[in-house]
């Protein structure tokens, strides 16, 4: 699909010695939405893009609010997470503040 190809072709600008060391680091991942909980299309295509990073590493769900489930988006979206974690993180401020 578009979005694996176009996460395929961004891979290689990540510094090649993380996946070349992997017994010892890990990629991470953080997709920040103010939104999660509105379950709309930049959600979806959010995570859409997330469940393809998370074969790659961790894959964190970044927001303000405590106001969704990862259970909930997988549902709605009828998307696997499993390798996604919830991040709360309620001092984070947009660029555009």
């Amino acid at each position: 699909n578009e979005i694996s190809q176009e996460i395929q072709q961004l891979l290689p600008k990540f510094s090649n010695q993380l996946h070349l060391q992997r017994k010892t680091k890990i990629l991470r991942f953080g997709i920040y939405n103010e939104y999660w909980s509105t379950f709309g299309g930049a959600e979806r295509r959010a995570l859409e893009i997330a469940t393809v990073l998370q074969k790659y590493g961790i894959v964190e769900l970044i927001s303000r609010e405590d106001d969704y489930t990862i259970e909930q988006l997988e549902n709605r979206f009828g998307l696997n997470l499993k390798g996604a974690r919830k991040v709360i993180c309620k001092d984070i401020s947009s660029l555009s503040s």
